[in-house]
């Protein structure tokens, strides 16, 4: 009894002198903790809890996307580790919200809220998806520091050109999903387009630079997992695009898959203008520097 006044300085000092491990508290608890059953009765807010998920998904993808690029020239621990927490955090935002969406699901009748919860759930793995893809890069660019592996400066340029057209890319995708922008939505296939064929010119480019002895193999091999995981970053984006495309327009649900062959079979005028517009600003900055490079080997 006559101790008690005093036993806060006691446990003051105690962790003072036996320090113990900091809590660890998680960022988006008030997010995950919206995700709440009693919503269930007006699906509005229900799902209104589902994008602001969903949106916190997209900015720690595209963040992790950004650092992992800057981790290719300039290898940072601290950073690679924020990557692999933002992967940690995207995993558990993604087990929670597709729980929640299956609990969600049976409480939904009307085709507008439908709608939305169709495109919620492919949005979450496509999100995840990215998430996934800048960790393969990260993991690309610490193999290249602990390797010692260096890039040619000809294809820093490349890597730096193509980024550009990447997150041009990611930006519509980004207006697409937050602001349901059809026009946003439409720009991201051709451009989509663009980045495969520019892929498949950097790695001519490789080969080419491997014949000329200026490129070793193991570069090479670090290089095509982030150009292969670059692609499959466009690759997401357009399915991104398609979801609020298939969202505003439902009629095209059953034939989204032909809508995007047809565009890619050159069937769409607005499709290839934009194509064309697109292709040459990117190859003419791309072809005349490795035509140049290779001339002087």
């Amino acid at each position: 009894f006559l101790l008690m006044p005093i036993v806060g300085l006691y446990k003051k000092a105690s962790l003072v002198i036996i320090k113990g491990e900091p809590e660890k508290t998680d960022p988006y608890a008030a997010q995950i903790s919206a995700l709440n059953p009693v919503f269930f009765s007006t699906p509005a807010l229900a799902l209104r809890s589902c994008y602001d998920v969903l949106t916190i998904m997209f900015e720690l993808s595209y963040d992790g996307i950004n650092k992992a690029f800057s981790l290719i020239t300039s290898f940072d621990r601290k950073v690679y580790d924020r990557i692999l927490e933002n992967e940690e955090h995207i995993d558990h935002l993604t087990d929670c919200l597709d729980n929640y969406l299956v609990q969600l699901s049976p409480h939904i009748n009307e085709d507008h809220f439908i709608r939305i919860l169709t495109q919620y759930h492919k949005l979450t793995s496509e999100f995840e998806h990215l998430g996934d893809a800048a960790v393969y890069i990260a993991e690309a660019a610490r193999k290249k520091q602990e390797e010692d592996v260096a890039f040619t400066e000809m294809a820093l340029k490349e890597l730096a050109l193509t980024r550009l057209l990447l997150c041009t890319i990611l930006d519509y995708a980004k207006m697409a999903f937050e602001k349901r922008d059809e026009d946003s939505a439409y720009h991201i296939e051709p451009l989509e387009e663009v980045m495969n064929d520019m892929i498949h010119t950097l790695h001519d480019n490789h080969l080419a630079r491997l014949r000329e002895g200026t490129c070793s193999i193991r570069a090479g091999i670090l290089l095509m997992e982030i150009l292969t995981n670059m692609e499959r970053i466009a690759d997401t984006c357009s399915n991104i695009g398609v979801a609020t495309i298939v969202r505003v327009h439902p009629e095209t649900t059953d034939i989204a898959h032909t809508y995007i062959s047809s565009l890619h079979q050159g069937k769409d005028s607005a499709f290839n203008r934009e194509y064309e517009k697109a292709r040459e600003l990117y190859f003419t900055q791309l072809i005349k520097p490795q035509s140049e490079e290779i001339n002087r080997s």
